[in-house]
C-alpha cells in the first residue's frame, strides 16, 4: 500500500499532464492537487483517531478491543477516508477523458508549470501514509485478535479506492 500513496501523486500528475484540454486541464490539475490535500488530511484523521484510542488504552493498562475500535468517530474517520479515495477515483476520471486533447508542448508546458505541486502533494501523501502506517503498528502490537483483524479489514476498505487509483492505466 506504500507503494500505492507513494505512486499517486506522481501518477495522477503524468497521467493529468500527458495530455488534456488546455484550461480545462489547468483546472482538472488544480482539482485533483485539492482532492490529494483532502486525502492527506483524511489519512492523518485515521491516525489521530487511532492514536487517540492507543494512548486511551495505555493509560490504562489495557489491551486495545473491537469495541474500541468501533466507536463512531473510528468509523466516520474510515469512511472520510473512503470516500477521499472515491473523489480522487472520479477526478482522476475526469482527467483522463481530457486525455489527448492537447499537443504534447501544452503538456510539457503543464507539467513544468504544475511539477513542484505535483512532487510536494506526493511526499505530502507519503508521509500521512508512514504516519498511519506507524500509528497502526502501535494499535495492533496492544491489541487483542478480534481488534486487529476487525483494524485490518476497515483499512481495507477504506483504502481500496486509493490502490485501485494506482492501479488503472
Amino acid at each position: 500500500m506504500r507503494q500505492a500513496v507513494c505512486a499517486l501523486g506522481v501518477c495522477l500528475g503524468l497521467i493529468l499532464l500527458n495530455g488534456c484540454a488546455t484550461d480545462r486541464a489547468a483546472e482538472s490539475i488544480q482539482n485533483i492537487l485539492s482532492q490529494e490535500d483532502q486525502a492527506q488530511v483524511k489519512l492523518n484523521g485515521v491516525s489521530d483517531v487511532l492514536d487517540s484510542i492507543r494512548k486511551k488504552a495505555d493509560d490504562k493498562g489495557k489491551p486495545i478491543t473491537k469495541k474500541d475500535l468501533t466507536q463512531e468517530d473510528v468509523k466516520t474517520a474510515f469512511k472520510e477516508l473512503h470516500e477521499a479515495g472515491k473523489i480522487l477515483n472520479k477526478k482522476k476520471d475526469e482527467a483522463e477523458r481530457l486525455k489527448g486533447t492537447v499537443s504534447p508542448e501544452r503538456a510539457s508546458a503543464l507539467w513544468e508549470e504544475n511539477k513542484g505541486n505535483i512532487l510536494a502533494k506526493k511526499e505530502e501523501l507519503d508521509k500521512a501514509w508512514r504516519r498511519l502506517k506507524e500509528v497502526t503498528q502501535k494499535v495492533r502490537a496492544n491489541a487483542e485478535d478480534e481488534a486487529i483483524t476487525y483494524l485490518d479489514e476497515e483499512l481495507r476498505t477504506a483504502l481500496a479506492e486509493f490502490e485501485a487509483l494506482t492501479r488503472q492505466k
